[in-house]
C-alpha cells in the first residue's frame, strides 16, 4: 500500500469507529436497524473500492509487464529475421557457389573429353597409317 491509500484507509476507520458509536448511541430500534444496514453497506463499498484498486494497481503491473513483452518479442523478431536474412543469403551464394563450381567441372569435362576424342582420332589415322605400311611392306616383299 502506498502512504496516501495507508492514510485514507486510517482515517476511514476513524469514520467507522465514529458511525459505530452513533448506532450504539440510537435509542429507536428501527433508526439503529437502518443505520446498521447502512453502515453494511458503507462497509461493502469500502471493500469494493479497496479491492477494484488492488485490481486497478494488478491491471497496471499486468500492462507494464506486457508492454515489456512486446518489446522483447518485437526485438527476437527483429533478431530472428535477422538470422532468417543471413541465412537465405547463405543459401543463394552457396547455390550461386555450387553452380559455378559444376559450370567449371563440366567446361573441363567437355575439354578432356575433345583432347580424348582429338587423341583417339589420331591414334585411329596411326593405326590406318601403320596397316597402310605393313601392307605396303608386305606387298614389296610378295613382288621380290
Amino acid at each position: 500500500m502506498t502512504d496516501e491509500t495507508e492514510k485514507t484507509r486510517r482515517a476511514s476507520d476513524k469514520v467507522q469507529n465514529d458511525i459505530d458509536a452513533l448506532i450504539a448511541a440510537e435509542n429507536d430500534p428501527k433508526q439503529r436497524a437502518l443505520m446498521i444496514v447502512l453502515q453494511s453497506i458503507n462497509r461493502s463499498l469500502i471493500a469494493n473500492t479497496l479491492a477494484t484498486q488492488g485490481i486497478q494497481i494488478d491491471a497496471e503491473h499486468t500492462r507494464k509487464d506486457l508492454a515489456t513483452h512486446l518489446v522483447n518479442f518485437q526485438a527476437h523478431a527483429v533478431n530472428e529475421e535477422a538470422i532468417m536474412n543471413k541465412g537465405k543469403g547463405a543459401w543463394w551464394i552457396l547455390s550461386a557457389a555450387l553452380a559455378l563450381a559444376q559450370g567449371f567441372a563440366i567446361y573441363a569435362w567437355r575439354e578432356s573429353r575433345a583432347e580424348i576424342d582429338a587423341m583417339q582420332a589420331q591414334a585411329q589415322s596411326a593405326l590406318i597409317l601403320h596397316e597402310k605400311m605393313i601392307n605396303r611392306i608386305e606387298t614389296l616383299e610378295k613382288a621380290k
